[in-house]
C-alpha cells in the first residue's frame, strides 16, 4: 500500500470523525436540557393531578404560608416539602429524549392514564405544565430515572432523578405531621390522665418531682423528655372518625409557651391499628399509631408516680 492510498484513507477517516461529531453533536444538543426555567420564588399555586385518576389536589400559598388543598378539605403544609418539590423540578435537566411517537407515551407512563400532572402557578398564571411518567432504577449506574414531557409537546425526556417516585407519595407528603415540638428547657410541668388516675411530674430550680414531693429519677426524666423533644406522625386517620374512647391525655406545660401542649390518646376505631393520637400543636391531624410508634414515645414512655393516698 502506497502512500497516497494511505493519505486517502486518513483523510476520510479523519472526515467521518469530523461529520460524526458535527451531526453527533448537533443531535445531543438538538433540544433544551433545562425543562422547568423558573423563580420558585414567584410560584404561588402547585396543582396535582395525580396518575390513574386519583383525586387532585393543589398546594396553595397563602400570607407566605403554604396550604394543602384536598378533597375539598385545607390542611397546613410544610414549608420544607413544598421546598423540596420545587428544587426537584428545577434541578430537573434531560439528559435525552427517549421519544416523540404520541403512541409511545404509555411506554413512559406519561399518557393521559398513567402521567402525573403538574401546573405551577405564579400571580402571571401557568408556569410551566408538564406530565412526570414512571421511574426506573439502573442497578449498574445506582441511579434512578424518571421520564416526562411538556403538556403541550411529545418529546418525553429522560431526566436523572426521584421526581416520578416522589410524587407518588400523594397528599399526604405535604401535610404537617408534627405532634410535640418541645424545647425540654422549658417544661416545669408533665401530667397523664387515665380514666379516674393522674400522674404528675414537676420541676422547680431545675430539680423534678414527683406529685408526691418526692424527688424524680433524672436519668429517666432526660431519657423521657428527649423522647418527647421532636415527635411526628406517618399515618394520618380521618378526623375524629376514627377516634373511639379516650384511654389517656398527656399536658405538658412551662415557660416561653403559649399554653400547654395537650396530646390525646384514643382507641382506634380501625381495628388494624391500636391508637388514633392528636395533639393541640396540629389540631387539624390525627394520626394512627400502634404500641411500638408514636404511642410508644408519649404515653407508654411516661414512667408512672405513685398517686397519693
Amino acid at each position: 500500500m502506497n502512500n497516497r492510498t494511505l493519505a486517502i484513507i486518513f483523510a476520510a477517516l479523519v472526515g467521518i470523525y469530523l461529520l460524526s461529531k458535527l451531526f453527533g453533536g448537533n443531535r445531543d444538543r438538538s433540544f433544551d436540557p433545562v425543562i422547568i426555567a423558573m423563580d420558585t420564588s414567584a410560584i404561588e399555586r402547585i396543582i396535582v393531578r395525580p396518575a390513574n385518576n386519583a383525586v387532585e389536589f393543589s398546594l396553595e400559598k397563602d400570607n407566605g404560608a403554604w396550604k394543602l388543598i384536598a378533597g375539598g378539605k385545607t390542611y397546613s403544609a410544610t414549608t420544607a416539602s413544598v421546598n423540596s418539590l420545587l428544587a426537584t423540578l428545577v434541578e430537573v435537566k434531560a439528559e435525552r429524549i427517549v421519544s416523540k411517537n404520541p403512541e409511545k407515551q404509555a411506554d413512559y407512563g406519561v399518557d393521559q392514564v398513567a402521567g402525573t400532572e403538574l401546573e405551577l402557578h405564579s400571580s402571571k398564571g401557568v408556569e410551566e405544565h408538564i406530565v412526570v411518567g414512571r421511574f426506573s432504577f439502573n442497578q449498574a449506574t445506582r441511579s434512578g430515572i424518571s421520564y416526562l414531557k411538556d403538556k403541550d409537546s411529545d418529546a418525553v425526556f429522560a431526566v436523572d432523578g426521584f421526581l416520578s417516585m416522589s410524587l407518588t407519595q400523594g397528599s399526604d407528603n405535604y401535610r404537617d405531621k408534627t405532634v410535640t415540638l418541645l424545647s425540654t428547657t422549658d417544661v416545669t410541668q408533665i401530667t397523664l390522665r387515665e380514666g379516674d388516675n393522674q400522674f404528675q411530674y414537676l420541676k422547680s430550680d431545675a430539680v423534678w418531682t414527683m406529685e408526691t414531693g418526692e424527688s424524680a429519677d433524672s436519668a429517666k426524666m432526660v431519657s423521657y423528655l428527649n423522647n418527647l423533644r421532636t415527635v411526628t406522625g406517618t399515618t394520618f386517620a380521618e378526623l375524629e372518625a376514627q377516634r373511639g374512647v379516650l384511654l389517656q391525655q398527656l399536658e405538658v406545660d412551662g415557660n416561653n409557651m403559649a399554653g400547654p401542649v395537650v396530646i390525646d390518646c384514643y382507641e382506634s376505631v380501625d381495628t388494624s391499628h391500636h391508637f388514633v393520637i392528636h395533639s393541640s400543636i396540629n389540631p387539624e391531624a390525627d394520626f394512627f399509631s400502634d404500641s411500638s410508634g408514636i404511642y410508644n414515645r408519649i404515653f407508654d414512655g411516661f414512667h408512672k408516680p405513685r398517686s397519693p393516698e
